[in-house]
């Protein structure tokens, strides 16, 4: 990557930690902070000599910071959190980490895993049998798994396999996170109305499912989960 010192603030965070080990494979030292943090994304995160402070406090971004990655979090508002606020006031690069695997992923054949519920099984799955038939992928889980050294990886091939959440990208960037990752192919799991608190109705929470189908290739595939009807129901779209 072009970054040689990335900060995270709230590190710790599932997604967050995911993506600092991706780029400390990368090359890029990472420094973070975070708070009521604990295992195993803590023992991740050491694991690979990722230095983090507790709690939130400006003087935590180092001065040779090239980029801050900042994560969706109620308590990460420039309002309510002085590390935030100094960070949009130092002039460094803000990127939320979806923007990080934007990057990350570029030119990439890429599988995108989404739905209501199963993408974390789902994805640690398929990063499992690529690992096992020695295709040596990147992944990227939004959850702790078994049968696997952690929950991201930077491997040596051309696939990356992600977990695609719906919920928004960051508190200043209101697209779903998976519609940063460049999907060429889609796994789609399932359909069912959640997180009615950014989607009050069902149509809503369908928007963002629809607008990835919208942007896939025309060689790319979209795999969906027949026995879950709105599953299925979205794939017409991609007709």
């Amino acid at each position: 990557m072009e970054y040689k010192k990335a900060h995270f603030i709230g590190i710790a965070g599932k997604g967050m930690s995911a993506v600092a080990l991706l780029m400390r494979e990368a090359g890029v030292e990472i420094t973070g902070s975070d708070e009521g943090f604990y295992p195993p994304v803590s023992d991740y995160l050491a694991a690979a000599n990722i230095p983090f402070s507790n709690g939130y406090k400006k003087e935590n971004i180092p001065d040779d910071a090239d980029v801050i990655v900042i994560g969706k979090n109620a308590k990460l508002t420039k309002e309510s959190n002085e590390e935030v606020a100094a960070a949009f006031a130092s002039g460094k690069r803000i990127l939320s980490f979806p923007d990080v695997l934007e990057e990350m992923t570029a030119g990439d054949e890429t599988l995108v895993v989404v739905g209501s519920y199963g993408k974390s099984t789902s994805t640690a799955l398929l990063s499992w049998c690529l690992l096992q038939s020695q295709k040596d992928p990147s992944y990227f889980i939004g959850e702790i798994t078994n049968g696997l050294e952690a929950h991201a990886h930077l491997g040596h091939g051309n696939v990356f396999v992600l977990e695609g959440d719906e919920y928004p990208s960051a508190n200043w960037d209101y697209r779903s996170k998976f519609l940063h990752y460049n999907p060429k192919n889609v796994l789609l799991t399932s359909a069912t109305h959640d997180h009615v608190n950014v989607f009050p109705t069902h149509e809503e929470y369908l928007s963002p499912f629809r607008q990835l189908i919208a942007v896939l290739p025309q060689d790319g595939l979209l795999v969906v989960n027949a026995t879950e009807p709105h599953a299925l129901a979205l794939s017409t779209d991609f007709a």
